[in-house]
């Protein structure tokens, strides 16, 4: 422990002290404490042991949904692509109509290039107006699975970094 020196007199006198200290341990203390550092050396390679193991299932489980989810995206986004493709199509139909109406033809059957015998009801504006909200909602849904595929693939790499850093650590 602190050792305190106090030198004091009534006269001008000149002192120096020299205090040389060395302290020493007893084998068997030094025998505990390694012997509880090497048991906490244990405890933190189980953790990182057990921590590793549920890293490892976690990615395993992370990569399905990553595949899941570029799956749903791939789907949704070739959704988009056939309602855009039914859209033109319609709005196609809606143009050469027009151009009937312009031209007097309204109920001249014989364009062949708008093929009208599916019934008129596809190619109403308000089929049309159904197909534009279906689009709406497959795009947002689309766009939802590629922002889900951005955090999830963020989350995977951000967790393969973690067990790379406690496997380091275990080493």
């Amino acid at each position: 422990g602190p050792y305190q020196v106090v030198v004091g007199a009534a006269s001008l006198s000149q002192y120096s002290v020299r205090v040389t200290v060395e302290t020493a341990s007893t084998v068997a203390l030094k025998e505990i404490e390694a012997k509880q550092e090497a048991v906490e050396i244990v405890e933190r390679i189980r953790q990182i042991e057990s921590d590793c193991e549920h890293l490892t299932v976690t990615l395993y489980l992370a990569d399905r949904k990553t595949k899941l989810v570029e799956q749903m995206a791939r789907e949704a986004e070739s959704r988009c692509e056939v309602i855009e493709l039914e859209m033109d199509r319609i709005s196609h139909v809606h143009e050469l109509r027009k151009e009937r109406e312009e031209k007097g033809r309204l109920d001249d059957d014989s364009d062949e290039e708008v093929d009208l015998h599916e019934g008129e009801e596809q190619y109403s504006e308000t089929y049309l107006v159904r197909k534009e909200a279906e689009f709406d909602k497959w795009v947002r849904l689309a766009a939802s699975r590629r922002n889900e595929l951005k955090d999830t693939t963020a989350g995977s790499e951000e967790m393969a970094r973690l067990k790379r850093e406690l496997q380091s650590e275990k080493a």
